[in-house]
């Protein structure tokens, strides 16, 4: 699994366009999620690169060039 199919995965719904003009869309990862291998063994933390990921996702979406 790539890192974006991990967070389309946790994608949890439609985005959300809020009055004042911004979007919010909200993800949750599985425990078991692939992400979290190595990263690190007994305190799992979703790496940067994916909290990065997630955010030009939403952006994809709201300009709807995803």
């Amino acid at each position: 699994m790539t890192m974006q199919e991990s967070i389309r995965c946790a994608q949890t719904g439609a985005p959300q366009m809020n009055p004042d003009g911004s979007t919010r869309l909200e993800f949750c990862f599985p425990a078991d999620d692939p992400t979290f291998i190595g990263h690190f063994p007994t305190r799992p933390l979703l790496p940067g690169v994916s909290q990065l990921e997630m955010p030009r996702i939403t952006a994809a979406l709201h300009l709807n060039c995803a």
